[in-house]
């Protein structure tokens, strides 16, 4: 078994080399969970308290300044703002690599049934994932990894292949609907804090990323905000 010590952060050429139509459908998710741990040993408390939605502005603000600065051949300036950008960028690292991780693996999998021309195998991979996003939660409490198939499969285009959906069994299709219910951030993803609370254990082995950033985020306006009254009280 490989530790995720030792695995490196998945790049585009390993994702690939992943064998679909011949894996089985718990090694794949196995193989698919040791990825997302390559993440999760890179987070650390400064990097998630570092991300929060100031960080896109800041960068927005910042890098039209930068273009700005540029223009106007202030340099000076544009050295500054340059090293501004640059020092939150490596405050929130592992988190951009993270989220970098979750888009490559939404392409992929779109990719994997768009590069199908035939409706009955495209069904049959379409089916295959979903058992894997279902492992992944049942098994291995992985719930990035199956928020990243279902969020592939609503993708606008592999939506619109009328033809594999009509090819899929019914009980995929619940399975699926179940897993978005679960997996999707409607209703401050309650059905996904339920769940983690009906399995009895405080947190996830891997999280959904949106929930997690989500939560610290509110967490800390929480702070900033009784900081606030106590200083006005």
């Amino acid at each position: 078994v490989c530790s995720s010590d030792l695995l490196p952060v998945p790049t585009d050429k390993i994702i690939k080399s992943l064998w679909l139509p011949t894996m089985d459908v718990a090694d794949l998710a196995s193989q698919l969970t040791l990825f997302e741990h390559s993440f999760v040993r890179l987070m650390t408390p400064r990097a998630l308290l570092a991300w929060d939605t100031e960080y896109l502005e800041l960068i927005e603000v910042y890098g039209d300044a930068l273009q700005r600065y540029r223009r106007t051949r202030k340099s000076t300036l544009a050295t500054s703002v340059s090293h501004r950008v640059a020092a939150q960028r490596r405050e929130v690292a592992p988190v951009l690599l993270w989220l970098g991780w979750a888009r490559r693996q939404r392409d992929w999998v779109a990719t994997e049934l768009l590069s199908l021309h035939d409706d009955a195998e495209r069904a049959r991979v379409l089916c295959k994932f979903v058992k894997v996003a279902r492992h992944c939660v049942d098994q291995l409490q992985n719930y990035q990894t199956a928020a990243q198939i279902v969020a592939a499969l609503r993708l606008r285009h592999v939506d619109a292949l009328t033809g594999t959906w009509a090819a899929v069994p019914k009980e995929t299709l619940d399975d699926l609907k179940s897993l978005a219910e679960l997996l999707l951030p409607a209703g401050g993803a309650s059905a996904y804090r339920a769940h983690i609370a009906r399995r009895g254990t405080l947190e996830a082995r891997v999280p959904l990323l949106s929930v997690l950033l989500s939560d610290i985020a509110r967490s800390e306006e929480r702070r900033v905000g009784k900081e606030c009254r106590s200083r006005w009280s």
